[in-house]
């Protein structure tokens, strides 16, 4: 009886350890007075794998409650993390699990990047002529590569949420554009295959809705000289690739070789990444020498009203601007939002609203946004605008706390 009692008790035992391999609780805390939507939760990889034997993200997923939610692992400053988007309310606490996903779960995909080019023809005075359209997602660009050359679609990558899209120009004006949605579904891959011309009218999923010429556009990396903003214009050559095209984030990296400033030249290193259900693009710079700022900034328009973060204490601050100034002529919401700490002045030149950021090791971090009033649910009024830049130097400024239970 007391050997029957011992196998049964192991028996028992390693049944409990095989279901604290197969599950995992984690408890999320919302320390703020407001609501969060699609928040993007980073767990350390490590520390999932010392729970679960043979982690494999891409076959677990998030039960909160009776919804599953994808998973995704994604690096941050070298360091391996799974990531998952989740809604807490205000002051909320929840308890999550990481589970074994079924058979029958799926999930939408609500990010994607791509670099697509021509293959196959040839430069012609530097236009490009002939050959096929092919999703490489690396590129070195071309030496005979100009503005409309014809060689990358749209000009240069695109990333995209299930909000809003966004592209920048692989070229001397290394600016970024805003493609508005009016659809939450991923629709990049469809835009700029017939030319320039049918993105900046109304389709069928959205169409360009920002005019960016001489500006920095929603963004755009560029130097402060005192005076004006300096785009990345002189460079000895340009690389970049898709680092992640993922179901709920996509990353895209770029290098600028010998870029040429103020006398010196520089290896620059650019990371964006969009997360699912945000319309913010996070952008990371890190740069060798002695470079002694970056900037960056929106576009000035007459249409459109200029608005400051009030001092509500917060880590991030913000510029941004709200009015018709869409090329669609409707309401259009732009913002930067970067870390009070590195702000060294908020300027202005003739053609845009300037914030001047100092870097910190070489490093400099900050998002920029677009919210177009015809977006699926969308946001329709300049208070409704602010509250929501609100909302997210709130989510900025104290993350949700990740306890591994």
């Amino acid at each position: 009886m007391m050997k029957i009692g011992i196998i049964s008790l192991c028996l028992l035992s390693l049944s409990l350890v095989g279901i604290a391999q197969r599950n995992l609780k984690v408890k999320l805390t919302n320390k703020e007075s407001v609501a969060f939507t699609d928040y993007m939760v980073r767990i350390p990889l490590k520390s999932i794998e010392a729970k679960i034997a043979n982690f494999d993200a891409t076959r677990y997923m998030v039960q909160d409650g009776k919804s599953g939610i994808a998973m995704q692992v994604a690096s941050y400053n070298g360091t391996l993390y799974a990531i998952f988007p989740i809604n807490l309310a205000e002051k909320d606490q929840k308890t999550i699990v990481i589970t074994k996903a079924s058979k029958q779960f799926s999930y939408p995909k609500r990010t994607y990047a791509e670099i697509t080019q021509k293959q196959g023809g040839v430069f012609v005075n530097r236009k490009y002529q002939g050959g096929e359209w092919v999703k490489t997602n690396a590129i070195r660009v071309a030496d005979e590569h100009t503005d409309h050359s014809f060689d990358i679609k749209y000009e240069g990558p695109g990333w995209e949420s299930d909000k809003v899209g966004y592209r920048f120009y692989l070229d001397w004006r290394n600016a970024t554009d805003l493609y508005g949605k009016i659809t939450d579904a991923m629709v990049l891959n469809q835009v700029g295959v017939d030319g320039f011309e049918s993105y900046h009218h109304m389709c069928n999923w959205g169409m360009d809705i920002l005019k960016v010429g001489p500006s920095l556009g929603i963004g755009t990396i560029a130097y402060w000289d005192g005076g004006k903003a300096n785009r990345v214009a002189k460079t000895d050559s340009v690389t970049s690739q898709i680092v992640a095209d993922g179901i709920i984030q996509s990353k895209i990296e770029t290098n600028y070789y010998g870029w040429e400033i103020d006398g010196a030249k520089h290896l620059l290193k650019s990371t964006i990444t969009i997360d699912a259900g945000s319309r913010a693009s996070h952008q990371e710079l890190f740069v060798d020498g002695n470079l002694s700022n970056f900037c960056t900034g929106i576009i000035k328009d007459t249409k459109a009203e200029l608005l400051v973060a009030n001092g509500n204490n917060t880590k991030w601050g913000y510029i941004a601007t709200w009015g018709p100034q869409s090329l669609n002529k409707d309401n259009l919401g732009l913002a930067i939002l970067y870390k009070q700490s590195d702000l060294i002045e908020k300027t202005e030149d003739k053609d845009n609203h300037v914030v001047v950021l100092k870097p910190t090791n070489g490093y400099v971090e900050y998002y920029f946004l677009g919210a177009w009033e015809l977006e699926k649910n969308g946001i329709k009024s300049k208070e409704a605008f602010i509250a929501y830049l609100s909302n997210l130097q709130k989510q900025l400024s104290e993350p949700v706390e990740v306890k591994v239970l």
